[in-house]
């Protein structure tokens, strides 16, 4: 009943020690939740500490029946961080565990089992401080002791061995002040006789306190750790337009001057603004400043979506935070920054390609928009002309019927803006301008450019003295300009490419061919000063200055009469092609030339005037009638109008015509085999399909690759779409 009693006595005792284990780490659940912004490992380290423990010890078996024991420990405690990570330390300790009890094992001789070790031992402890007060860890340690055993008699003298030892444990410490320590120590410890009295072998458990004296002096009240000088601090005017320039591009600039008399290393610098950033912004890393060095340092911004919800001027105070080292410790400090913040709307003309950041055309309401001038114009619209400038009419029409007109801002007019970098000026929102319907030059461009991006058309805008205006690029040739306008100086060429600017500040009050001429005449009124006009492509500068974000919204703002807009777009169009029409007629009948009719006809069939497009492609056959390239647009003409058997007699007609050594290497001929191969997937021979086109990927490998869905495998979803074909069948030939 004894060793049963026993037993539970030291279960109750194990359990009341490791509650107190318990209680003691549960200020670090607490702690690790919140967010350091010190390593104050390095921040309080301490040369070396020691200490005096008393440790109580509870076997976790039986040593000896029917025995009744006492085991206490004291030890001295030396630890010592190792200097290039403090964590670490190593661990010296050395003691005395005493131990009392008494057995009835021994019959006739004195029963008291009192004996006392003296050990001493060393190793490694790993802590870690999550605030100046508070630190926790685990320790390792090894060593040798020596038994002694006074009452114990069994030879002549006194009986004893000598041990090893293995001991791990935890830590949890608190700190009142820097210099002083409480700790508390639970932790296992195996001894193993190395004679023949192994009565106290095995493992055992044991609960500790510490008192611990730290040397070293404290951070916080040491002057060394403020080594730092704020001086020369600049913040610019802010605009929340700008967020996402101010990630790359300094947002401000401050001096830093090293006061201590000794250099400090691992210096970084951020800023900071409550309630518009989630984290500091990195701005810079310095690895070294000597004693009196100053350097400046720009610092930038990466604000949240929150900067989008000010209205006005919003004054903040923000934080420039450097964290540096000095003599081997951490410190960090701070300095407050006032400056403005400016609104969405907001922005200061002294790079014109910021006005980039308010073509918005991933807007819901600008999508919207977009899509209901397509549905109003869709039967208007002419397959084979060019997309963007039916889209570009489109536009212009559809503004003009929602009454939208260009009206000077009377508080601060373009030209007083552009250029003065004194001056904020405001810029509407596309969305806003739809709602409000006026809205001077830089309104009218960003919303016009906005509707003609968000449908995939590339844009541009161009900047004079006292005005901005668009630019569209409708993506044909240079040397097909004609397609747009017979006049090429009505066009502007860009990287090969035909450009053309719209004076949208005409939207209601002229047609857009008006609004063109228009345009073109503010772009060469400065060609005898070309250094003051610039052309700015949207996507180059949205690379740079990329949109603002905008919350959802359903749009509150009327879209105008479909009808009317339809009619609209039809007049534009008509004007427009009516022009193209007459040129390639009159250079045709001046040249009789057969390329002139050829060009006629694809004028007339790009205009779905079918009738017209055919007698100038079979005047092209009557001057020569071998000629290919009007025999495959004849092709195609048959082809736009849905006559696939009749399109396949043409185009096989031509291939036969052409002698394939002396045209199987041109892009003509690899054309005319994907277009046969085409119309022949039309009429569902897809074996046939794709014998062409294999014969065209073996004539021309990186021409086909690009259209290698369209004829794959006879499943068809993986086949092109009804679109895809029209692109490769309707595409209609100039130059051989």
């Amino acid at each position: 009943m004894r060793s049963i009693h026993h037993s539970e006595r030291k279960y109750r005792t194990f359990r009341f020690s490791l509650i107190i284990l318990l209680l003691a780490l549960l200020p670090y659940s607490v702690v690790c939740e919140e967010k350091t912004i010190i390593d104050y490992n390095s921040y309080y380290r301490f040369p070396f500490s020691f200490g005096i423990e008393y440790t109580g010890m509870f076997p976790l078996q039986e040593y000896i029946d029917d025995y009744d024991f006492t085991i206490m420990d004291i030890s001295a405690n030396l630890s010592i961080p190792i200097s290039f990570y403090p964590r670490l330390k190593l661990l010296f300790r050395t003691g005395t565990t005493l131990t009392f009890g008494r057995t009835s094992l021994f019959e006739g001789r004195d029963n008291k089992y009192d004996h006392t070790d003296y050990y001493a031992g060393a190793g490694l402890a790993y802590t870690h401080m999550f605030s100046k007060t508070l630190e926790a860890g685990a320790n390792f340690l090894c060593g040798l002791s020596s038994s002694v055993f006074p009452q114990l008699d069994l030879h002549e003298g006194t009986s004893g061995t000598y041990n090893y030892f293995i001991e791990a444990g935890a830590t949890a410490s608190i700190n009142p002040i820097f210099n002083f320590s409480i700790e508390i120590r639970p932790s296992l410890r195996y001894t193993h006789s190395l004679l023949d009295m192994d009565f106290f072998d095995g493992l055992v458990f044991s609960i500790g306190g510490s008192l611990n004296f730290r040397l070293g002096e404290d951070p916080d009240i040491s002057p060394l750790l403020r080594s730092i000088r704020f001086s020369n601090i600049r913040v610019d005017t802010l605009f929340a337009a700008m967020r996402h320039y101010y990630r790359d591009h300094p947002v401000g600039e401050v001096t830093i001057t090293n006061t201590s008399d000794d250099s400090i290393t691992d210096i970084q610098v951020s800023f900071y603004q409550a309630g518009y950033m989630d984290t500091p912004t990195p701005a810079g890393s310095i690895r070294e400043i000597d004693a009196g060095e100053s350097v400046s340092v720009p610092f930038y911004g990466a604000f949240n979506e929150e900067i989008f919800k000010t209205e006005g001027i919003t004054p903040l105070t923000g934080e420039i935070v450097v964290s540096y080292n000095s003599k081997g410790k951490s410190s960090e400090q701070r300095e407050a920054v006032m400056y403005d913040l400016h609104d969405k709307t907001a922005l200061i003309w002294d790079d014109n390609r910021k006005v980039a950041a308010f073509i918005t055309p991933s807007d819901g309401i600008i999508k919207t928009y977009a899509a209901y001038l397509r549905q109003a114009a869709k039967d208007l619209t002419l397959p084979a002309f060019n997309v963007a400038i039916q889209t570009a009419i489109q536009a212009y029409a559809g503004l003009g019927e929602t009454g939208c007109l260009y009206q000077t801002d009377p508080l601060l007019p373009f030209e007083a803006a552009q250029g003065n970098t004194l001056v904020v000026d405001s810029v509407n929102l596309p969305r806003q301008t739809l709602k409000s319907i006026a809205g001077d030059c830089d309104d009218l461009t960003v919303l016009y450019l906005s509707l003609l991006e968000t449908q995939g058309v590339e844009t541009g805008f161009i900047t004079v003295p006292g005005h901005i205006l668009p630019v569209i690029n409708t993506a044909i040739p240079a040397r097909h300009y004609r397609k747009v306008h017979p006049d090429r100086s009505r066009s502007i060429i860009v990287e090969g490419e035909v450009w053309i600017p719209v004076e949208v500040t005409m939207v209601g009050k002229g047609s857009f061919l008006d609004a063109w001429f228009a345009g073109i005449k503010r772009w060469q009124t400065w060609e005898h000063a070309p250094e003051k006009r610039n052309l700015y492509r949207t996507r180059d500068a949205q690379r740079i200055f990329r949109p603002v974000s905008l919350k959802e919204e359903t749009p509150d703002f009327s879209f105008g009469n479909a009808a009317a807009l339809a009619e609209n777009v039809k007049t534009n169009l008509m004007e427009l092609t009516a022009l193209i029409k007459t040129e390639f007629a009159r250079a045709a009948r001046q040249s009789g030339n057969k390329a002139d009719y050829n060009k006629l006809g694809i004028v007339y069939a790009e205009m779905n005037q079918f009738g017209e497009a055919e007698k100038a492609f079979a005047e092209a056959l009557r001057i020569e009638p071998s000629y290919s390239l009007a025999k495959i647009n004849m092709g195609n003409l048959r082809y736009q109008q849905g006559m696939y058997d009749n399109a396949l007699s043409i185009y096989l007609d031509a291939l036969e015509g052409m002698n394939r050594q002396t045209y199987g290497a041109s892009r003509m001929y690899t054309k005319l085999l994907l277009k046969i191969s085409v119309v022949y997937y039309r009429l569902q021979e897809f074996k046939r399909a794709e014998e062409f086109f294999a014969e065209a990927c073996e004539n021309d490998p990186e021409e086909v690759e690009q259209y290698s869905y369209i004829v794959s495998e006879n499943s068809s979803e993986n086949r092109g779409s009804d679109e895809d074909l029209f692109a490769i069948a309707v595409n209609y030939l100039e130059d051989e």
